[in-house]
């Protein structure tokens, strides 16, 4: 799930690398941490469901 939120990322600072007064870095550092609290409470859930499962 974390990779498929960085290829998201990387491919949204690639564009905006593209324009000159962009900055790639700060755009990926942005979008990641924007998806990363939707992401921990995914990986959080599915751990869960995974100790129910035992």
């Amino acid at each position: 799930m974390f990779a498929k939120c960085e290829a998201k990322a990387a491919r949204i600072a690639e564009q905006a690398a593209r324009d000159p007064e962009a900055c790639g870095d700060a755009t990926f550092i942005e979008v990641y941490a924007a998806q990363l609290p939707k992401l921990m409470a995914a990986a959080l859930e599915s751990h869960e469901k995974a100790l129910k499962g035992k």
